[in-house]
């Protein structure tokens, strides 16, 4: 190696290791752990909130582009999906289901969807969202992707039967949930309600992925009475007393009515303190 680029390369180096020391002085709510490229683009809108905030695209090591918006839960979300539990999300029992068609319920800004597309070859998914500002982001992240014809967006929250209901719009977009009154109409927006049945609309599915902030009560319900066996089932129980727990009531109706078997129940305390997930496979 000559002279010349054994400098460039050590000038590169202490340049980089500078901007690594600069990083690492800013507050931790300045900085991100998602690493990829376009990352530096989220540190920017970082340091220049709440003067400047704008959506910034960044791209996985698999090559799936996702637009993180000013919504501050999307890197958290993003986060659980590529770093801290991937392995709930994307479980090794799920490598091996071919071409699999997905159902999201709760697909929030379509995350986990577009990385499901990434990863399994011939996929396709449905994803279903009652926020119409998600399904917006839904529909951006699937263009960036060119993944349209992938991807169906169902506009609705998952109910016992159709009609409309009330979505509680809250400070963080992954608590928008589905409820029975709002007493403030500004931070609400009246939704479609349909039926497991409805949405799939003739369509097997192989993989569900539900977190749906306590809709997946429904589904389970639903599930009982449909000729409708996904192979795999990734669920995220909520604590609703009205509705069940999540200490081992709907594991259990999971095993006894529809033949699953639970292969683990991590109870969530690490972001949230009130779910566990539950992996369910035949």
């Amino acid at each position: 190696m000559s002279t010349s680029k054994k400098q460039l390369i050590a000038a590169r180096n202490l340049f980089m290791n500078y901007i690594v020391g600069l990083y690492n002085l800013l507050p931790a709510h300045r900085r991100t752990k998602l690493f990829f490229r376009g990352a530096w683009w989220l540190v920017l809108c970082k340091l220049l909130k709440p003067y400047f905030q704008s959506p910034v695209t960044i791209i996985t090591p698999s090559g799936v582009k996702l637009r993180i918006t000013t919504d501050r839960i999307d890197e958290k979300v993003l986060l659980h999906l590529l770093q801290d539990i991937p392995h709930w999300y994307f479980p090794s029992e799920a490598d091996s289901i071919s071409n699999p068609t997905i159902l999201d319920l709760g697909a929030h800004h379509g995350y986990y969807a577009m990385l499901a597309l990434g990863r399994y070859s011939n996929s396709k998914v449905i994803c279903v969202e009652p926020s119409s500002s998600a399904v917006r982001i839904i529909e951006k992240n699937a263009q960036l992707n060119r993944w349209g014809e992938r991807v169906k967006i169902v506009w609705a929250g998952l109910s016992s039967k159709s009609g409309e209901g009330i979505l509680n719009i809250t400070s963080a977009s992954w608590d928008y949930h589905i409820a029975s009154n709002c007493d403030n109409t500004a931070n609400a927006e009246l939704v479609p309600l349909m039926t497991l049945d409805e949405i799939l609309n003739g369509e097997h599915v192989d993989i569900v992925k539900c977190n749906a902030e306590g809709a997946e009560y429904f589904f389970v319900e639903q599930l009982q009475y449909m000729f409708v066996k996904p192979k795999l089932v990734i669920l995220m129980l909520h604590n609703m007393p009205s509705r069940g727990s999540v200490h081992g009531v709907y594991p259990k109706s999971c095993t006894d009515f529809l033949g699953f078997i639970v292969k683990s129940d991590h109870l969530e305390r690490t972001f949230s303190g009130y779910h566990s997930t539950v992996l369910l496979h035949q």
